[in-house]
């Protein structure tokens, strides 16, 4: 009796073992579905991106007067005028190690008034500006694949003017490269849609000493 009951028990123990194994099969399929399936970061590949960009311009300007008893005159002069801009971007971005994103972009922005008057010293200056191009690298860190703050550096092709009427005189525009830096964020609303947020600044050299604040808004579109 004790050796067909010892044999009993190894049958069930089988058996058991049997159920085991197949109930845990019939499961996997389940299982696997229930897993989060890997996926591609939101910030990687090619991207549009259109904005706002918002913000002022100052620059200073010497104007020559001409001679009077033998001594050269000139005005000198500070400006603050405000600029508005509409602009878009084109780029590609990956993450790498470490939640590290690195990108390359390209922007163009064109005014949406193309000349502003100000008055300084008793003098009506007309600020004008146009079209003006933009390549930046952009270096940022990301959490979660999805979110993004960054720095970005680059260059801005300047098209701005300044002139006075009352001495018929005009400065510019400068049509230079200008060294240009800023910092920004952006914020995942889907899988291919994020708002950004950055502050650039730009640095020109020419006759006009004119450097640019501008803070843009928009929304990005990766393809």
């Amino acid at each position: 009796m004790g050796g067909c009951s010892n044999q009993l028990n190894a049958k069930g123990q089988k058996a058991m073992r049997l159920g085991y194994f197949s109930f845990i099969a019939g499961l996997a399929p389940f299982l696997a579905q229930a897993q989060p399936q890997p996926s591609t970061p939101t910030l990687n590949g090619a991207y549009f991106s259109s904005g706002v960009f918002v913000g002022g311009d100052f620059s200073r300007q010497t104007i020559p007067l001409g001679i009077q008893n033998g001594q050269p005159r000139s005005l000198t002069t500070q400006i603050v005028t405000p600029s508005s801009m509409a602009g878009i971007r084109l780029g590609w971005g990956h993450i790498v190690q470490g939640g590290i994103y690195l990108s390359a972009e390209l922007e163009g922005s064109i005014p949406f008034t193309a000349t502003i008057s100000q008055t300084a010293l008793g003098t009506e200056f007309l600020a004008k500006s146009g079209l003006e191009l933009a390549g930046f690298g952009r270096l940022g860190w990301s959490p979660d694949d999805r979110n993004l703050i960054f720095f970005r550096a680059g260059a801005i092709s300047l098209n701005r003017s300044l002139e006075a009427p009352r001495f018929n005189y005009r400065s510019g525009p400068d049509n230079e490269l200008a060294p240009a830096f800023g910092i920004g964020a952006e914020v995942t609303l889907t899988d291919r849609v994020s708002f950004r947020m950055d502050l650039t600044h730009a640095m020109g050299t020419g006759e006009t000493d004119l450097k640019i604040f501008q803070g843009a808004i928009g929304l990005r579109y990766r393809f």
